[in-house]
């Protein structure tokens, strides 16, 4: 189609495609050559009489990832308000798309049965009667090489991967296969660093030498010595692959953190009012990881000291051995209490549910009613709580099951004589993509033979910024 033009004047152009959904409507506007120079200062008249000519063309091409490959383009170059100014009006009929009426996607080699491979092939992407898209095609496609290269085998190759298009018949047959080669284990792991000792680094490790390549589990690992606080900076990479061994070499580089840390905060609740707290912590007082944290709180209602001597064990993200001291005082309504406790624990994680053993040692001075009395009291208890898999001590949105029990009896030189019993649930719901609502529920009980014996600081009180 010819044109005149007025002048050899700059044009400035309007876009306008018509007929489509909006995903296709852009995708199209990103193949129009006019549409991505339609702002250059070279533009003349005559350039944009060539770009008009290759509307068509390119149309097409930006319509076939979605399955439809026999267009009708109709477009259209029109004045609008001067002699200068134009209006390019492009006007799709997509017509019938082409159906998949086949999917063969085949697994070859030492992974053909892989769990991984076949849940990819028994969901693919793309399905026989569905309507084509070159994206699903891709994604099935890039799933398998990337479950190749996530999961060790290095050497996999896509021996078949065709896209057979029959436009006449409205049909696509698609073909894909993968020989996987042999996976690749994990092989021995250098450690760069001098922060803490390299024993107590490996056992941070979410893998084994010689277990099988599984690059989330060098990730886990990234998570978990970064979790650490011992560290700067973590880099956990894997090296030159041994083509003949079919193994994997990892190197650990690692930077330190500053080893003391303080802080300050301040806030309110309803259980304490206006409080402030000071905090130091000595993140790595040796080269075992050992750690140790001093606190102190001031509020309008409490008072209260705490130290605790933090020493890491077994798997040191999860478990560990802790010693606590708290002096509290407390002024609640009419009751009074100063308390002095010593709280050593160990915590395991055991599959899905970590367990911490107890013991509570504590001398509480309990003013009420015109009445003074100083209790002592050794309280054993266990605690349960369900973790997500794969739990690296992360701290929880939502702790789903929580479980306590704990008591005192005079057998073990207690003054009183008690058995308590704690549940707590939370969920976290989601309300659109900002806004979250969290469900919580806490109940305690309490077995004792006389209530006026149950110590002031063993009581179940309500309020406070989670009430």
């Amino acid at each position: 189609m010819a044109f005149a033009w007025a002048n050899t004047a700059r044009a400035d152009v309007e876009v306008d495609v018509r007929g489509v959904p909006e995903e296709i409507r852009s995708n199209i506007l990103a193949f129009l050559s006019v549409e991505r120079y339609k702002k250059a200062d070279d533009l003349s008249p005559q350039t944009l009489e060539r770009l008009q000519n290759r509307i068509d063309r390119e149309v097409r091409s930006a319509v076939r990832p979605f399955g439809y490959y026999d267009p009708q383009v109709v477009s259209k170059v029109t004045r609008i308000d001067s002699d200068r100014d134009w209006r390019v009006a492009v006007t799709v009929e997509l017509g019938a798309a082409v159906m998949v009426t086949a999917v063969d996607v085949q697994v070859s080699g030492p992974g053909a049965t892989d769990p991984v491979f076949r849940r990819i092939v028994d969901s693919p992407t793309i399905v026989r009667g569905a309507q084509l898209s070159h994206a699903a095609y891709e994604t099935l496609k890039g799933n398998l090489q990337r479950a190749a290269v996530n999961f060790g085998y290095f050497d996999a190759r896509l021996t078949r991967n065709e896209l057979l298009v029959d436009p006449p018949r409205l049909t696509a047959s698609v073909h894909l296969e993968l020989d996987t080669g042999a996976r690749y284990r994990f092989g021995a792991t250098t450690i760069e660093q001098d922060v803490i000792d390299n024993t107590l680094v490996r056992r941070y490790l979410r893998y084994s030498q010689d277990e099988p390549f599984d690059a989330s589990e060098l990730l886990r690992t990234q998570f978990a010595l970064d979790d650490s606080q011992y560290f700067s900076t973590v880099e956990v990479l894997p090296g030159e692959r041994d083509r003949e061994a079919h193994v994997v070499p990892i190197a650990i580089r690692a930077e330190a953190a500053r080893r003391n840390r303080y802080s300050m905060g301040f806030g309110y609740g309803t259980d304490t009012e206006a409080r402030g707290t000071v905090t130091w912590e000595n993140r790595r007082i040796n080269n075992r990881g050992h750690r140790f944290r001093t606190e102190i709180r001031g509020a309008a209602l409490t008072r209260s000291l705490s130290a605790r001597y933090l020493i890491p064990i077994g798997d040191p993200a999860v478990e560990k051995l802790l010693f606590e001291l708290n002096d509290r005082r407390e002024d609640f309504a009419d009751l009074r209490t100063n308390s002095l406790d010593f709280r050593p624990s160990i915590t395991q994680v055991r599959g899905r549910w970590q367990r911490e053993l107890f013991t509570i040692a504590t001398r509480t001075t309990s003013e009420s009613a015109n009445r003074t009395v100083t209790d002592r009291l050794l309280i054993p208890g266990i605690s349960l709580a369900l973790v997500p898999r794969g739990y690296l001590g992360e701290a929880l949105f939502g702790r789903e099951i929580y479980l306590e029990l704990r008591g005192s009896h005079s057998a073990l030189g207690s003054d009183s004589n008690f058995v308590q019993l704690r549940a707590h649930t939370e969920r976290v719901f989601d309300v659109g993509s900002r806004w979250h609502v969290v469900s919580r529920l806490e109940i305690g009980t309490t077995a004792v033979a006389r209530f006026s014996e149950l110590p002031g600081s063993q009581r179940f009180f309500a309020g406070g910024d989670r009430s």
